[in-house]
Formats: C-alpha cells, structure tokens, sequence
C-alpha cells in the first residue's frame, strides 16, 4: 500500500513539474520579448536626442553594465559552504591519519571511519 501510494505520489510530482517547466518557459519566452521591446523604446527614445547608433550604443553600455553586475554578483562565494569545505578537507586528513596505510585508497578514507562510528554506536551485535 505504502509502495503504490509513494508511486502515485512519485508520478504526480514529476507531472507537476514537467507542467511547471513548461509555463516557465514561456513566462520566460514573454519576458524575453518584454526586454526586448524595452529595449527598442529605449533606443526610439534616446534616438530623440541622439542619432540612431549613438542611441543603440548607449543601450548596448546599459546592457553590460547590467551583465557585468549579474557576473559580479555570480562569482560571489558562500561563506557557509567554503567552511564546510574546509571541515571536510580537515575530516578527510584526520580520517587518512587514522586509518590503517593500506586501506588509504578510493573510498576507504570514507568508509572506514563511517563504518566505525556505526559499529560504536551499534555494537558488534547490529541495533537493539
């Protein structure tokens, strides 16, 4: 009963999803063609001021301007995710120190220190 009904659910959220990428899409197709006419007012409008390929450049500058904080702001690091690498680079030279030398390869320097904890904390009997 439970295996039908986490099958059930399983298939209506791969539904729901595929039906939430497809109305993205084309919320992004809209806002695509929205930047768009944006940017084509912007250039009729400075085009008012200036001749038609002052105004294009203009906009164009604009864009990289923008572009250029979007990648600004994509290259930022997590803080939070850059000490998790170091605990884990930590963890993983104190786990090679203590495991035996010939078990230090693939993914022994994993396993071998899991596989203790679970049988301190288990016993050798498995759980209770």
């Amino acid at each position: 009963m439970a295996a039908e009904a986490q099958a059930i659910y399983v298939r209506r959220k791969a539904a729901a999803a595929a039906v939430s990428a497809a109305w993205l899409a084309a919320g992004a197709v809209f806002a695509v063609a929205a930047l768009i006419a944006l940017h084509v007012a912007l250039a009729a409008l400075l085009g008012q001021h200036f001749n038609f390929a002052a105004a294009v450049g203009i906009v164009a500058a604009i864009d990289i301007v923008v572009a250029g904080g979007f990648i600004v702001l994509a290259r930022r690091r997590d803080p939070i995710a850059e000490e998790a690498r170091q605990v884990r680079q930590q963890a993983l030279m104190a786990a090679r120190k203590e495991v035996p030398l010939g078990l230090v390869t693939g993914a022994a320097p994993l396993v071998v220190p899991i596989a203790a904890s679970a049988i301190r904390r288990w016993g050798w009997r498995g759980r209770r």
